[in-house]
């Protein structure tokens, strides 16, 4: 008994010497009042976690991106094993420009992580395995107790059907997340890419779903399934417990946008 108390009491002080090193990084990050076209979001963001903003590419212009994209032989496959296909650094594109080159992106990443906001990763995912994945995305998690910001740009109509995004609002914020938080802290890795350094650390974060049912019960925090038009934009703040959900038709593309606080990938 001795012992387990022993070591109740060290974990305890492992997550308090934890917490003064998240606050003193969230007070050390340079954070402005918002741009004016996109203080909304901002808002909603803090509130949230997630803003979603229909038309921000026009159907016309999402059109256009499939039909110039390039050829899929180009695309390399998630190294997270979520059978996922990626076209990496696809800000360098033409094709993509409409989308990457869009001011109000980098208003809106500034705007709610500070000025030090970077692109991470620009690509274009493509989705064409149906049903179920074994992938540690299809469980909620979160990616990081850092400011880390993902922008989903649909390029088609995103049904229940076409694997949309799933995200539990409100909780990118509350106490409850310090242990999870702590331990992305202590053992998540990520490679030269930025992606995870293996596939077993690409499973720290994730949460079993009777504990995700207990905090949902406990803080009053709903689901959030982001279906959307073509031309819908989904900004979520990643620390944020999120999911993937599985595709039911023939593919989904979409346009990533993904943001951190520069020099803090993990």
């Amino acid at each position: 008994m001795n012992d387990f108390i022993s070591g109740e009491l060290e974990v305890l002080q492992q997550l308090i010497e934890f917490n003064k090193t998240k606050e003193a990084f969230f007070a050390s990050q340079d954070v402005r009042a918002p741009h004016e076209s996109v203080a909304p979001y901002i808002s909603q963001l803090n509130q949230d976690g997630i803003v979603m903003i229909p038309g921000f590419l026009s159907e016309e212009q999402c059109q256009s991106i499939c039909r110039n994209k390039p050829d899929q032989e180009e695309f390399t496959l998630s190294t997270e094993d979520d059978k996922s296909m990626f076209y990496l650094n696809a800000a360098r594109h033409p094709a993509f420009a409409d989308f990457f080159e869009d001011p109000r992106t980098v208003r809106i990443m500034k705007g709610y992580i500070g000025e030090n906001a970077v692109p991470l990763r620009q690509s274009m995912e493509i989705r064409t395995v149906k049903g179920s994945v074994h992938a540690f995305n299809r469980m909620f998690h979160m990616d990081s107790w850092k400011p880390r910001v993902k922008a989903f740009l649909y390029l088609h109509d995103v049904t229940t059907d076409d694997a949309p995004v799933v995200y539990l609002k409100g909780s990118h914020k509350g106490d409850w997340r310090l242990p999870m938080e702590y331990k992305t802290h202590t053992l998540y890795q990520t490679s030269e890419t930025g992606y995870a350094k293996d596939l077993d650390v690409v499973w720290v974060g994730c949460y079993w779903p009777y504990e995700v049912n207990e905090i949902k019960k406990k803080h009053g925090l709903q689901e959030q399934v982001c279906t959307g038009k073509a031309g819908t934009l989904v900004v979520f703040d990643a620390r944020g417990l999120h999911k993937a959900t599985e595709l039911i038709n023939d593919h989904r593309y979409i346009l990533i946008n993904h943001y951190i606080a520069e020099g803090h990938n993990t």
